[in-house]
């Protein structure tokens, strides 16, 4: 996608919207190192406040399901998804249909 998974802000503007401002893009790769430190972190705390209607234990809930999703995909093995055998496929299927092609416009 376009938006990145992970980010860095230094601030949020509430106005009719939300809006983020000092923003930077962030690795996933960057943060595994800090997952472990990350997953018991107080969001209360961190916002100086309570979640708007009662709804931190969800927010926790969900930041930790999220951080775990992200740490088993961390600990992966990166799959290459254009490894040689099908660069040189698509190279392949690519002249053929040139071929095919010029073929048609010569008379």
């Amino acid at each position: 996608g376009l938006l990145p998974e992970w980010l860095v802000y230094h601030e949020l503007v509430a106005t009719s919207r939300p809006f983020l401002r000092n923003v930077c893009r962030v690795e996933e790769a960057w943060l595994a190192p800090l997952m472990p430190r990350l997953t018991g972190v107080d969001v209360r705390r961190l916002s100086g406040g309570v979640l708007a209607g009662g709804k931190h234990e969800a927010a926790v809930a969900a930041r930790a399901k999220e951080e775990e999703r992200t740490t088993a995909a961390a600990r992966e093995t990166v799959v290459r998804k254009n490894d040689d055998k099908a660069v040189d496929d698509a190279r392949a299927r690519f002249l053929a249909r040139k071929q095919k092609q010029a073929k048609k416009t010569k008379p």
